[in-house]
């Protein structure tokens, strides 16, 4: 995960990457295109070090150049909705926008094109 703040910068995973500004973090995949599954529990570790680290109220989920996500980070998304959290996903893509509304998660989770 690499947080990108005035500061510095904080590197780990190189697949995550993260911008703070105050309480809100905009998570990105950089280059990849699906995630893949066998990610998610590490991509939950650095989220969960990530909001307490950062005191994070806003999650969004830039999704520019990713065409798949797989279910397991989708429930991430929806987990920390449920946990109180302000979840948005951004410039998601055709396929990941039509996941959205067939399992209806873009009528709990904010949708930025």
């Amino acid at each position: 995960m690499k947080v990108n703040r005035k500061a510095g910068k904080d590197s780990g995973w190189d697949q995550l990457h993260c911008e703070i500004e105050g309480d809100t973090a905009v998570v990105s995949f950089g280059d990849v295109r699906s995630p893949h599954e066998t990610d998610a529990g590490e991509i939950a570790d650095k989220l969960e070090q990530l909001v307490k680290r950062h005191a994070i109220k806003t999650l969004v989920f830039d999704l520019e150049n990713v065409a798949m996500l797989p279910s397991d980070v989708f429930g991430l998304l929806i987990l920390y909705r449920n946990r109180g959290y302000d979840v948005a996903i951004r410039r998601p893509s055709r396929e990941v926008t039509d996941v959205l509304a067939v399992t209806k998660i873009d009528s709990i989770i904010r949708v930025e094109r």
